[in-house]
């Protein structure tokens, strides 16, 4: 008699949300009873209870709670490929239409392998109900807003800020950084041959209130999860906020969970706070965030340079301090003799440039021109050129559909092509830190050099934990 295989039951979102749930009842079910009330076998019960804060997250008013299978996660990939997509075109000054829409998110779902997606006009139409296509994809837009509006929108966005104490207006912006970029083509004596210029970016979002009082740690978006320099170090130790793609991009998966932590830290201190953003389609809100204590308002398009602070002359501040930073410590190392790896440098330094963001003076950039003169003789690039160097160059970057696509899956660990990485930490002991920090307490103690009375009083307080 031959067996008969038994056949999967499939259940959509909506229903994996409801089991997640109902597990958190008092007195608490039994996963056998969820298979027989759900018609699946207990083994999914099991595998849908391990990803249960996936399924806790689903708005089940959402499209996305009634999808089943793995049509559910790789979808939301191929819309995510998509918005890339739209903007980096929109960079690019590209005409977009809804036709060519539906024929690039076929070809995304094709390379992420999910089958019947048919692109039809009435997905179309949910997909720009969902991401706003509408706000920024207008036929004939010009690349920048008319100037005689911008009266009249800075009026209105005074009246949106008017309800909330200036303290609690932020404003937040990402920018490329060509992060191991250095103005030479290298330390020497002579002119040196055959070595490029690094153009490795990294994205980051800084982000600070109206008043300058509170800046966030920055949002940093690298290539890799666990670069080689930083085995062995947790990422909640570092100060800047990390995640991770291929291609360093921002992401509307990035930027939901940046709010969410922002929306969660609020909650905490009981404030409300109004975030003023550009209206970038990585920018879009998904269904399933539930913002309770941050009000996004997104600017008009393409009027950022206009209306954002952060565009006026901040960002443009943080580059500069960052790129001072590396210069000095470029100098440093070559009076010593030493060769640096630019990995041991990028999150300190870019703690360092935006703890220290102030207006950029004509005698700090004579002093960041001075740097660059002192670091090589085979250089023409003045302190301004060097410092905004990476401003336009990676906005208007089109790039292949796979690049798009590889970009959606971190990458674990960096490539071995640098003689000069780092190595990676080696493991400290306890008893071995301890003994270590009584010898630095100790030193501190003999003023052989000078702390202030808060920088003691914060190291006195670690050592008695």
């Amino acid at each position: 008699m031959s067996q008969q295989t038994k056949q999967r039951n499939i259940i959509s979102a909506l229903q994996k949300r409801e089991i997640c749930l109902l597990k958190k009842n008092v007195p608490e079910p039994k996963n056998v009873d969820l298979a027989k009330q759900f018609k699946i076998s207990p083994g999914q019960v099991t595998d849908i209870l391990k990803n249960s804060a996936k399924w806790l997250a689903i708005d089940p008013n959402s499209y996305q709670a009634k999808l089943k299978k793995a049509r559910f996660s790789n979808l939301s990939k191929v819309e995510e490929a998509l918005i890339i997509w739209i903007e980096k075109a929109l960079e690019c000054n590209l005409t977009i239409t809804g036709s060519l829409i539906q024929q690039k998110s076929l070809k995304f779902a094709e390379l992420l392998e999910v089958t019947d997606f048919k692109a039809s006009s009435g997905w179309l139409e949910k997909f720009k109900k969902r991401y706003s296509i509408s706000a920024f994809n207008k036929h004939g837009e010009s690349l920048s807003a008319p100037v005689k509006e911008i009266p009249e929108m800075r009026e209105n966005l005074k009246t949106v800020i008017k309800q909330y104490q200036p303290d609690d207006v932020f404003n937040c912006d990402e920018t490329g950084l060509y992060w191991k970029m250095e103005p030479t083509r290298g330390l020497s004596t002579g002119p040196l041959s055959g070595t490029k210029q690094s153009k490795e970016r990294i994205t980051i979002l800084l982000t600070c209130n109206a008043t300058g009082t509170e800046k966030l740690i920055p949002l940093f978006i690298h290539k890799y999860q666990n670069p080689r320099p930083l085995n062995g170090i947790s990422k909640s130790s570092l100060p800047v906020d990390y995640y991770w793609n291929n291609k360093a991009w921002m992401q509307i998966s990035i930027w939901n969970d940046y709010l969410k932590k922002l929306d969660n830290k609020m909650r905490r201190a009981n404030r409300n706070i109004l975030l003023l953003v550009d209206n970038a389609p990585t920018h879009n809100l998904l269904d399933s965030l539930d913002l309770t204590n941050v009000t996004i308002h997104y600017l008009p398009p393409n009027t950022t340079s206009h209306l954002q602070p952060l565009d006026a002359g901040i960002i443009h501040s943080f580059k500069a301090h960052y790129r001072k930073l590396l210069l000095e410590k470029k100098i440093k190392a070559f009076d010593k003799q030493q060769i640096t790896g630019n990995d041991e440098l990028i999150d300190e330094e870019i703690e360092k440039a935006n703890n220290i963001i102030t207006n950029i003076t004509s005698g700090q950039q004579l002093s960041i021109q001075r740097l660059i003169d002192s670091l090589s003789v085979d250089s023409s690039l003045s302190a301004t050129d060097y410092i905004t160097i990476d401003d336009g160059d990676m906005r208007k970057e089109m790039v292949t559909d796979n690049e798009i696509v590889s970009s959606l899956f971190p990458i674990e660990e960096e490539e071995d092509n640098d003689e000069s990485s780092s190595t990676s930490l080696s493991t400290v002991f306890t008893k071995d830190a301890v003994v270590a920090f009584e010898t630095a307490f100790n030193f501190l103690q003999q003023g052989d050099i000078e702390i202030s009375y808060d920088e003691f009083k914060a190291f006195r307080t670690l050592k008695r934990k």
